[in-house]
């Protein structure tokens, strides 16, 4: 039977360390443990944590039986794990550029906390052929099939649906990496914001009255900050001074 319907979960993996990349790495070597950052994330996105709870019914579900529920409905989940350079995870890019002769096989959860059944079942399911693959090259053939003049896009730069959305796609990622940078240097530059760390919540506690919004874009040589110095010099005397 077909699926009713398939949905996808974004995941954005976090960078190899310097732990795992050296400068004597290989390129096959870093491009293995980018991948092994991916399947990860696509493992987790199979086995959220946690549990959830439904306001209307009040029905309160683990993450594994809301998976079930997804297994159970007839529909599949498909996690879309990006890395900081835009690389994709092997279901995500199998659905959108696979054959079927590639289709990955399940994740290896012997030795992972995130196997749990419904979880190894999902995966299964995503990497079966219930799931389509190659898409974006489906949709390449059909094109040109019935439009062999004619641009898909504006110009001759995305002159197929398959270049088309590979640019869109792209950019979609290149932006949400943009504005999670711009969130994190406004939250560093307004004093106003409350730290995730303790230490640094339990200074703010006492300085934040003092403290004045700096705008980055001012020239800031000639503003006289002794007052807040002041107001702040006892309180750090109490914390160790970074190295």
């Amino acid at each position: 039977t077909y699926l009713s319907e398939i949905g996808f979960d974004v995941v954005c993996v976090p960078p190899s360390s310097s732990s795992d990349i050296t400068q004597d790495s290989t390129s096959q070597e870093v491009q293995q443990n980018s991948l092994s950052y991916l399947e990860d994330g696509e493992k987790k996105k199979f086995a959220p944590d946690g549990s959830h709870s439904d306001k209307s019914t009040g029905i309160t579900l683990t993450g594994d039986q809301f998976i079930g529920e997804i297994i159970d409905s007839n529909k599949a989940l498909i996690p879309q794990a990006v890395d900081q350079f835009g690389q994709l995870g092997p279901l995500f890019d199998k659905f959108l550029l696979g054959t079927s002769d590639e289709a990955p096989e399940p994740h290896d959860y012997s030795t992972s906390k995130h196997a749990r059944p419904n979880a190894i079942k999902m995966n299964k399911l995503a990497c079966s052929a219930k799931v389509p693959c190659g898409i974006l090259n489906t949709a390449n053939k059909q094109w040109i099939s019935s439009n062999p003049h004619s641009w898909y896009g504006e110009s001759y730069m995305e002159a197929d649906p398959k270049t088309w959305a590979q640019h869109h796609l792209g950019l979609s990622i290149s932006n949400a990496i943009t504005g999670h940078i711009h969130r994190a240097f406004t939250r560093l530059h307004n004093p106003s914001n409350k730290s995730y760390y303790p230490q640094r919540r339990r200074r703010q506690s006492i300085t934040a009255p003092h403290a004045n919004p700096i705008d980055i874009n001012t020239d800031q040589s000639n503003i006289d900050h002794s007052n807040n110095y002041a107001s702040t010099q006892e309180t750090t005397d109490s914390y160790p001074t970074s190295t």
